[in-house]
């Protein structure tokens, strides 16, 4: 049972590290405004 829960955590990190990743592509996109509202 402990090991599903792992994989179910590191499937939960993986999606929230891709979530991340894409949120700062944007803002790095968006210049220094987007930097602005972050």
């Amino acid at each position: 049972m402990r090991s599903v829960g792992k994989d179910i955590l590191t499937i939960n990190c993986s999606t929230i590290w891709r979530f991340l990743s894409v949120l700062l592509l944007v803002i790095t996109q968006k210049g220094e405004s987007g930097i602005a509202l972050a």
